[in-house]
């Protein structure tokens, strides 16, 4: 892999390459080409950077167009000016092993960007997710925003002495609240006769049953309801039957040998659409 090296902001006018030219006798732009060549050279040496390796006036005059008299005496003039024999002066200042390492900082911003993406997440799942119950202080907090204030006419007809507070909380809360308690119950007893559904037709034809339905399967079975709303059931139960009469009809269910469908596979959507528009029907099937 390349190293990098740095230039600094002052570099190209710095006064002592006027010096290095005079001392020469060659132009300006000859002696900064040499020098940043000189740079590149010390960069690139694995063992002691800053220290030029296998350098060559003759090469180095090829690779610039120069002559290699002229490289060697800019190279010669630079000594006590920018080199110390062969090595650059002031390199450890001008090229911290911070910035030579690039590995150790491309390291450093993955963890960072790891860091980042768990934040994130944390932040999401501390978030209401839709059909949810909410977290347990979320409604205390609803409470507390949605309680009347007193009027200002009454805190400034009163006494110095501040008002308690009513923290009861209203009606309109807690009918909310409990329709909330209530669709979350509807929600669960949908969910568990899917599986149960699911469950009679895996012991039939030998497929894997639901153990566990967990919040993933739960929010892909949601999804996969409504999508079958599009084949004209909208009954939740009525369309999940629906589904399991085209699996009955499918290789998946007939044929020998076949392999078992599963629960999470089914969710899919782009295996369920295909279930349903007969892609995995079984041939024996179709000729009926």
């Amino acid at each position: 892999m390349s190293q990098w090296v740095r230039l600094w902001d002052d570099m190209p006018t710095d006064p002592k390459w006027r010096v290095v030219s005079r001392r020469a006798g060659r132009p300006l732009p000859e002696v900064l080409s040499v020098f940043v060549f000189m740079m590149t050279n010390a960069g690139a040496n694995a063992t002691e950077r800053g220290r030029m390796i296998n350098w060559s006036d003759e090469d180095v005059a090829a690779a610039l167009d120069m002559e290699a008299e002229h490289v060697s005496a800019i190279r010669e003039a630079m000594q006590g000016k920018t080199l110390e024999g062969d090595c650059l002066r002031g390199w450890e200042r001008r090229q911290p092993k911070r910035e030579d390492n690039s590995s150790e900082r491309a390291r450093a911003w993955r963890d960072e960007k790891k860091r980042r993406l768990e934040e994130e997440r944390e932040n999401e799942r501390a978030r209401t997710q839709p059909n949810a119950e909410k977290p347990p202080d979320a409604d205390a907090e609803t409470d507390s925003e949605l309680q009347p204030l007193e009027s200002s006419n009454e805190l400034s007809a009163g006494s110095s002495t501040a008002l308690p507070l009513d923290l009861t909380p209203q009606p309109e809360i807690l009918d909310l609240r409990k329709a909330r308690e209530r669709k979350a119950e509807s929600d669960l007893d949908l969910l568990d006769k899917i599986t149960d559904l699911w469950n009679a037709w895996a012991r039939r034809f030998g497929s894997p049953q639901v153990e566990r339905l967990t919040p993933k399967r739960g929010m892909h079975c949601r999804r996969r309801l409504e999508d079958l709303k599009a084949y004209g059931h909208d009954a939740p139960e009525a369309a999940f039957s629906f589904l399991l009469e085209k699996c009955s009809l499918s290789f998946y269910a007939r044929g020998s040998p076949r392999k078992p469908l599963d629960f999470d596979q089914l969710m899919r959507e782009d295996f369920m659409t295909k279930m349903l528009e007969g892609v995995y029907e079984y041939r024996e099937a179709r000729r009926v």
